[in-house]
């Protein structure tokens, strides 16, 4: 196994603050800058106009820039969602869609994007599935690096949203998330760290929920030794809106920004927490700078006016847009090759099903943007298919989860819409009292605070809803009303519906607003109503509403459809879900279609045996009709080029490319996060661990009913030639792996490479398979491309939560799934992957990590892996150059086993540490060596060792310092290794990775030789000494000189002998010397090795890391005292600047 520090851990140099910035932070009072770290209003940053100080503009959200207003603003384009971009699994295409809304984000006269949004599909249930891209970490990853690169490559920002576990839309202000850090690293954590890694994000924004207990906006484990400590993230982090929960708390934690404003928990409270000496003016300052880095970053001081919102009418970004969606779409089943469909031999079409003309093109919530025109599926397929095809369209169902919003009104004055008087007071006034302002608006789901009225506080609104309504036709009526605060409805000033009186919360409006309460009225078609909402902020915090109508509905429609389908040469049924059952603020009760679809879709597919299924939706349903339709395509939530990009695959214009990003299950109970969601008591337990997903389905051989990766096409590829270009994947290599890929049939098409890895050897329990690579390529009938996908060492990684790294194991399978060829197996939903090629990974490897050493402070020391005993137990064990022995302490829960043979006792002493106890021979596993006979130490009293399980000794066998009372009956894993015939010599080859700044080291062992990709030049070999005690060390005979001055000059009395052992204590060096310390030459066997002061002096930044005091200076080289007869020990920082051989047998 090999250690590569942090697998996915990439530390970028803190960014350097400006001048300017530095000096605008000491001209700012500690009032200005509270107030810096808050939002002035829902959108921007708080303006210091006293210092020219600018505010920064942001905008939601992930599927377009919608600027600041949800109803009443500037129009916008709406690109697909989330999940549709992922199943594209196209980082080229996705770069081009974040370019766009880069440029969406400069015509709203905005400098950062909140999006993207990367949190795990989890469960099928969740509201925002549609928003996030994937259930696997590192297709989530790459889009979203794809994504944030094209959105900043206009200049402006993105926010990588929401940090994190935010993963449903149950309790989310205050559920608390309990994981192991094992799914933590390798899940919920990776896509952000490799967003922060590959695309230098401008922004994170926290999340609204717990991890672990503490609210994430205020959570200094993820905001700071995370994100920031082990990430390297040098940009600015924000709340969630109004998911700031403390004054202090969150602003140590990390948290810069406050959003929304006016503050609630910043300003002057935390002046006054500054005051009462909770938080330091440094830790202020802090955050007050990466305010004023973004404002500088986004070119604001140069640019501080904001002009008006516009409207981007952009070709290139409408022809980007279709591209996205209909490459999007997957092909689910194409039955006799029902796709695509030839208009030539059609005479009539049945097109069904709401969403054919409501265009479901976006989930609800913060997602939402207010499109200037939307292409319905409709209108695409009727401009293919033109005049000379006859069309029926026949609705079949209600796809409403709550009343429809109303329609076909119209102010007392003829205007369309609703008047809107609003008053600043929380009390409504009397009819006929002045309004403080009042407007027109259209939307009746509405937040006042688009109407940008003045005079007004948002925490003190009323207000009244006018507008007339007339009806199409007669019965029964039914009116609604969702609010965040307090509401009534009256038709003809009847009470209809009331909502103030015993109102009950019910998830509407992100979370916060009401249930929805309804009234019936009878009504007469062709009369004119009059209708008015009152509204009352109460003790509410944001003025929105939501008022509906139903007219009464006809109780055939699905009748109809099939009729209307029976007479037609082909059906195409629209179903799915919209914004109101996939949204954020609440999540899904079922995977079912709701409201009868299901019904619909047998009733025609009965009626007519050529009967397309399209599916709108943001994340798994179910198909029990599969086996009665002829072709079933997959359009997720399109955008607003939905109908062309639906009809341009329909009729072949583009064959279907796209491939599924989250596993259907059969039913719902199959489902990962089952029996853990949604949460009790408030909090929720990942019990699945790292298993969401395919990696749950395929542990448990759980058959799914659609398999991640899936998408068939309408053509047949063939891969053949498939090779690795090196067998070996190490730390600093990468690995190529090629196949040649043929589109054997008649359409020109794209296909998806995926590339997973299978680690056969694992210590821990792994997945079965991981994506790990993917490409996409396009090939015209005939052609074949070799294709190339690369690894390199993240590819083979896994968090071992025991030693707190990342690690890889020597040796893993790798699998492509070529899921297209599904297309032309009659048992399609039975194909499985096809195993490719494996992987040679590292040698046993070795991490760094603290452990506390009595009397000679904290060091830090390398770490093999090392089991024992059959089943293995695993031990992290000290690898010493300086020792012989393999031992466990006193505290390691070693446990004899039926391998273990008991051959008596041992006692080693190790300058201030020492162990005695029982000896054993058992099986003994470093990486891929199995030892069947090694002795091994288990002490029964230990001393001078903590934090880690013992001692794996690499030095001779005779070696020790003190007393051994059976010295040379203990050998090394090297003479083990040798006599058992596993290595050709008793040669060891030892790297470690030379240090730089924050670095976590890595090192190689190699038993039998040395690894000559480790080191350049040639060997230089010494004899060892072989003067007792010097013998009990890999002693040599060197000379040394301190820059020109040989070292015996200054040291009286130092001979010239040295110890090659890596487990020295620290050296302290004077600071009075540090600014004249010189190059160490060290001669040995006639050759000069040098150690610069920055090699062989720790860095100041990783001082206290190894035990230090700050501003102090050391070194792990130094002078032993004249001990043992050796006066100088060549210790880590020689041993990690020059690669060393052990050879025990010629004693070199």
């Amino acid at each position: 196994m090999e250690t590569i520090g942090n697998l996915i851990h990439s530390l970028k140099e803190a960014v350097a603050p400006s001048p300017r910035v530095e000096k605008l932070l000491a001209e700012l009072t500690v009032e200005e800058k509270c107030n810096l770290l808050a939002g002035k209003d829902f959108w921007r940053t708080y303006p210091v106009e006293r210092l020219n100080i600018p505010q920064v503009k942001v905008t939601d959200g992930p599927n377009g820039a919608r600027g600041d207003s949800f109803t009443a603003g500037q129009f916008a384009n709406a690109f697909p969602a989330g999940i549709a971009l992922a199943a594209t699994w196209d980082e080229e295409l996705i770069y081009k869609v974040g370019k766009a809304l880069g440029q969406e984000v400069r015509s709203k006269s905005a400098q950062v994007l909140l999006a993207p949004t990367v949190n795990m599909h989890r469960t099928p249930l969740n509201g925002r599935n549609f928003e996030c891209y994937s259930e696997d970490p590192y297709l989530t990853g790459k889009l979203a690096t794809a994504y944030i690169n094209g959105v900043q490559s206009e200049g402006v920002g993105a926010t990588v949203k929401h940090f994190v576990c935010n993963d449903s839309e149950f309790q989310r202000d205050s559920i608390n998330v309990e994981l192991g850090e094992r799914a933590f690293r390798e899940i919920y954590l990776a896509p952000f760290q490799m967003a922060v890694r590959d695309a230098d994000p401008w922004c994170i924004m926290s999340s609204y929920n717990k991890v672990r207990g503490l609210h994430a906006a205020e959570n200094p484990y993820t905001l700071q030794k995370v994100l920031r400590d082990d990430w390297g993230f040098n940009g600015l982090v924000m709340s969630d809106w109004f998911g700031v929960k403390s004054v202090e708390d969150s602003v140590k934690a990390g948290n810069d920004l406050e959003m929304p404003g006016p503050t609630r928990f910043r300003g002057e409270k935390l002046i006054k927490a500054l005051q009462e000496g909770k938080i330091t003016i440094e830790e202020i300052n802090t955050s007050v700078r990466r305010v004023l880095q973004l404002i500088e970053r986004s070119g604001k001081f140069e640019n501080p006016e904001e002009p008006p919102e516009e409207y981007l009418d952009s070709a290139e970004n409408k022809l980007i847009n279709r591209m996205a969606a209909a490459e999007a779409i997957v092909l689910v089943k194409n039955e006799n090759d029902a796709l695509p469909m030839h208009k030539e031999s059609l005479k009539s079409v049945a097109i069904v099903g709401v969403n054919a003309k409501e265009s479901v093109i976006m989930g609800g919530g913060s997602a939402t943007v207010k499109t200037k025109y939307i292409v319905s599926p409709y209108e695409g397929i009727t401009s293919v298919l033109g005049p000379d095809v006859e069309v029926t369209y026949e609705r079949g169902t209600y796809m409403h989860k709550f009343l429809p919003t109303m329609q076909n009104i119209k102010t007392r004055d003829g205007q369309a819409g609703y008047r809107v008087e609003i008053y600043n007071s929380k009390e409504l006034p009397a009819l006929g009292h002045p309004a403080s302002d009042a407007k027109i608006m259209t939307d009746t789901r509405v937040m006042l605070t688009d109407a940008h009225m003045e005079n007004v506080e948002v925490g003190k609104v009323s207000a009244r809803l006018t507008t007339t309504f007339t009806p199409q036709v007669s019965g029964d009526h039914e009116f609604s009303l969702i609010s965040i605060g307090l509401t009534k409805l009256y038709v003809n000033n009847e009470l209809v519906v009331d909502n103030w009186t015993d109102q009950k919360y019910g998830g509407f409006f992100f979370g916060w607003g009401s249930t929805e309460e309804k009234g019936k009225i009878n009504l007469k078609a062709g009369e004119t109503y009059d209708i008015l909402v009152e509204y009352s902020i109460g003790d509410e915090f944001q003025p929105m509403l939501r008022f509906g109508c139903l007219e009464p509905t006809d109780p055939h429609v699905i009748e109809k459809a099939a009729a209307a389908a029976a007479k037609t040469d082909a059906a195409i049924v629209f179903v799915g879900t919209n914004n109101e059952w996939e949204t954020e603020g609440y999540d899904r009760d079922f995977i079912e279609l709701p409201c009868q679809q299901n019904e619909l879709v047998e009733a025609v597919a009965a009626a007519n045996k050529n009967t397309i299924v399209v599916i709108n939706s943001g994340g798994p349903v179910t198909m029990p009709w599969l086996d009665k339709v002829a072709g079933v395509l997959l359009a997720w939530y399109p955008g607003q080029e939905a109908g062309n990009a639906i009809a341009d695959v329909l009729f072949g214009k583009t064959a279907p490319c796209g491939r599924l990003p989250q596993t259907f299950p059969v039913r719902l109970e199959d489902n990962p996060a089952f029996v853990n969601y949604p949460g009790e008591n408030g909090k929720v337990h990942y019990g699945e661990g790292i298993f969401i997903g395919y990696r749950w389905y395929d542990k448990k051989k759980i058959k799914p009913f659609l398999p991640f990766g899936y998408g068939l096409s309408y053509t047949t590829f063939d891969y053949t030639s498939m090779k690795l270009d090196k067998a070996k994947l190490s730390p600093t290599s990468t690995l190529k792996v090629s196949v040649d890929v043929t589109n054997s049939g008649k359409v020109a098409s794209k296909e998806v490479v995926q590339v997973y890895v299978r680690d056969v050897q694992s210590r821990l329990i792994r997945p079965d398979k991981e994506l790990k690579g993917f490409t996409k390529v396009f090939l015209n009938p005939g052609e074949t491309k070799t294709v190339e996908v690369t690894l390199d060492k993240y590819a083979l990684g896994y968090y071992d939560d025991k030693i707190s790294k990342f690690v890889a194991e020597e040796e893993g399978d790798l699998v492509t799934v070529p899921i297209t060829r599904f297309n032309k197996n009659p048992n399609w939903k039975d194909a499985v992957a096809a195993d490719l090629n494996r992987i040679h990974g590292f040698h046993s490897g070795l991490h760094k990590r603290a452990i506390s050493v009595p009397a000679i402070n904290e060091q830090f020391s390398y770490i093999a892996n090392v089991g024992a005993g059959s089943p293995a137990q695993t031990f992290q064990l000290i690898v010493d150059t300086g020792s012989s022995n393999t031992w466990f302490g006193a505290n390691t829960a070693y446990i004899p086993t039926s391998t273990s043979k008991s051959t008596g006792t041992v006692s080693v002493s190790y300058g201030s540490g020492s162990f005695s106890g029982n000896e054993y021979t058992d099986t003994v596993n470093i990486g891929a060596l199995v030892l069947t006979g090694q002795s091994i130490g288990v002490a029964t009293s230990s001393t001078g060792f903590s934090g880690v399980d013992g001692i794996l000794g690499v030095g001779p066998t005779d070696l020790t310092q003190g007393t051994v009372s059976n010295a040379n009956t203990v050998p090394t894993v090297v003479d083990t290794a040798y006599s058992e015939g596993k290595i050709s010599s008793k040669v060891l080859g030892v790297y470690f990775q030379p240090t730089t700044a924050q670095q976590s080291q890595n090192g190689e062992l190699t038993l039998g030789g040395a690894d000559t990709s480790k080191y350049t030049g040639t060997l230089t070999y010494t004899s060892l000494t072989t003067t007792s005690p010097a013998s009990y060390y890999w002693g040599i005979n060197l000379s040394i000189k301190y820059g020109s001055t040989s070292i015996s000059s200054t040291i009286p009395g130092i001979i010239s002998g040295a110890a090659l052992d890596n487990n020295t204590g620290l050296v302290k060096i004077p600071s009075s010397s540090y600014s004249n310390l010189q190059t160490i030459s060290f001669v040995i066997a006639g050759r000069s090795f040098t150690l610069t002061p920055t090699q062989y002096i720790i860095p100041q930044s990783e001082v206290t890391l190894y035990g230090g005091t700050p501003g102090s200076y050391y070194s792990y080289i130094g002078d032993n005292g004249a001990a043992d007869g050796l006066d100088f020990i060549l210790g880590q920082k020689f041993l990690e600047n020059y690669y060393s051989v052990f050879d025990t047998t010629n004693k070199r």
